[in-house]
This record gives structure tokens, C-alpha cells and sequence, in this order.
């Protein structure tokens, strides 16, 4: 164990290796969806094991938070740079996406009086796979 900047204990379990190399592979992940691959991989591991790995995980910056699954549930992604996403309002899906340079001065012209946009921004609407069954 190592102490990090932050002063947390730098623990890498099978645990927290399993679960960095699920979402470097897949990128975006409810806690639910991590459960079911670890139990696949190591049988009964806890839903507050890996509740703890992935709240470290946030804690020491290794994954941040995305935009809510469907039914609001918390969603952790693996790109922790500045990044926009785009999130299909049928299935769920959700997608990286740098819109930063393409939206964001328009935006803030359309706002006016010097307003500056910070934060990342969330684009809804249907994937292609949702719009090929409509």
C-alpha cells in the first residue's frame, strides 16, 4: 500500500485491477453493471465491494461521473479529460463526444452578456440502432 497526494491508501486489489480494466474496455458503467461482470469473473463478490472500489476510483480521479443511466442511476465513466456525451433517449446508450469547440462558443454567443459554459454538456436524442427499429 502507498499513501496518494490526496493522503488516501493507494489499495490495488484484484478488485480495483478487475474493475480498471472493465471500464478502460468499456468506457461508461452503472455499479450494477460492473457487479455482474465481477460476479461472473470471481462468484460472490459484494455490491458494496464494489460500491467502495469505484467511490475510491472517483475519490483519487482514475473515473468520473456521466451522465445518469436510465431511472437516474449513477453512471461512472473512464475518460476523465473534459468531454461532452450524447445519450440515446430510448435505450440508454451513452457516447463520448468533443463538442467544445464546434457548440460551446456558439452557446455562449447565444447567451450573451459574457456567460462562459464550464461544464460539459449532454446532447439526448435516438442512436442509430434505436432509430433502425422504429
Amino acid at each position: 500500500m502507498k499513501t496518494t497526494a490526496k493522503g488516501t491508501t493507494d489499495r490495488t486489489t484484484k478488485y480495483v485491477t478487475a474493475v480498471r480494466l472493465y471500464m478502460q474496455r468499456n468506457g461508461h458503467a452503472t455499479n450494477a453493471a460492473i457487479l455482474n461482470v465481477m460476479r461472473s469473473t470471481f462468484g460472490n463478490v459484494s455490491a458494496t465491494t464494489i460500491y467502495r472500489v469505484t467511490a475510491r476510483m472517483l475519490e483519487r480521479g482514475e473515473l468520473r461521473l456521466a451522465p445518469p443511466a436510465p431511472g437516474n442511476v449513477m453512471r461512472l465513466d473512464a475518460r476523465t479529460t473534459p468531454h461532452d456525451h450524447f445519450v440515446c433517449e430510448d435505450c440508454g446508450m451513452i457516447k463520448d463526444v468533443d463538442l467544445g469547440k464546434l457548440i460551446r462558443p456558439e452557446l455562449e454567443r447565444l447567451l450573451g452578456d459574457g456567460c462562459h459554459i464550464s461544464g460539459s454538456l449532454t446532447v439526448s436524442g435516438t442512436c442509430a440502432q434505436c432509430r433502425r427499429r422504429r
